[in-house]
């Protein structure tokens, strides 16, 4: 005979059991979890007593970074900032100075060829990058030939640095510089066009000029302010300074004449001094 709290048919008996099992389970799970050599057997929780295997145990290799910002390699990276292209310096243009430069574009066969036979083109914003690029090609070329190299520009401009830089180097070697300006031709790489040598500075018929200078509205506040406001002043001057060579003028005349933006014609540029010819025919039948 049993007993009323054995009964499981009685309500004593069902309360009775249910305690009884819910005693056996806890005990084998906190056994589970507290084995000391910390190897939990099949079904166990390895994070340790309590915890919570999704959010406290650093994620396996092949853990997706979504719910885990320690997540190892081989991990997803739909949340990793070391890859996420707003941080990318090949995307980024505000990137901080001294970060890794994206990998340099598949070389191009024609600017190759061209290269082969004296010809650069600039098409492209005038960057630390192009000056690296044209300079190199410049070098190169005075290394293999006394010939004269042949410079197409057409650009926005850029950099003054990176301009000023590519100019020190077309005066540095021995080579003419025979300079072709087209398109769209402003500001700095109006400058390189003008910078060419002497009676080999070209334009073609509809290119488009610009060149400027900037201007200084009100005195700089602050020590910071006043170093920037000196280094625009200086490269103004020197611009202004190299311009008034090129066009045999005053100084004072060039930077009262492109204070504003100033867009010129061809056959502008050609009378002001910038250019030595309007090009209708090869560079070489001139």
């Amino acid at each position: 005979m049993t007993s009323a709290s054995e009964d499981p048919n009685t309500e004593r008996g069902r309360a009775a059991g249910a305690g009884a099992r819910a005693g056996s389970d806890r005990a084998a799970g906190a056994g589970a979890r507290a084995r000391p050599d910390g190897n939990a057997g099949p079904g166990a929780n390895a994070a340790g007593l309590g915890a919570n295997a999704d959010t406290d145990a650093p994620a396996a290799p092949g853990a997706n970074a979504d719910t885990d910002a320690h997540a190892a390699p081989g991990g997803t990276a739909d949340t990793d900032a070391a890859t996420d292209p707003a941080t990318d310096p090949a995307t980024d243009p505000g990137a901080a100075p001294g970060a890794e430069p994206a990998a340099d574009p598949t070389p191009d066969p024609v600017l190759d060829r061209l290269l082969r036979h004296g010809i650069l083109h600039i098409a492209e914003p005038i960057t630390d990058r192009t000056a690296e690029r044209v300079n190199a090609a410049l070098l190169l070329l005075a290394a293999e030939t006394d010939r004269p190299v042949t410079l197409y520009i057409s650009s926005p401009g850029g950099s003054v640095p990176a301009g000023m830089a590519i100019y020190d180097v077309m005066r540095h070697i021995d080579n003419d510089i025979v300079t072709i300006g087209l398109g769209y031709c402003a500001s700095m790489a109006q400058f390189l066009v003008s910078a060419g040598t002497p009676g080999k500075r070209y334009a073609l018929p509809n290119a488009r000029m610009m060149l400027h200078l900037p201007a200084f509205a009100q005195a700089p506040t602050g020590t910071a302010e006043a170093g920037r406001h000196g280094e625009l002043r200086h490269s103004r001057d020197r611009v202004a300074e190299l311009i008034a060579e090129f066009t045999h003028r005053e100084v004072g005349q060039v930077v009262r004449d492109f204070a504003d933006d100033r867009w010129l014609t061809p056959e502008e540029a050609l009378e002001y001094g910038l250019i030595d010819h309007v090009l209708d025919a090869s560079p070489h039948e001139h």
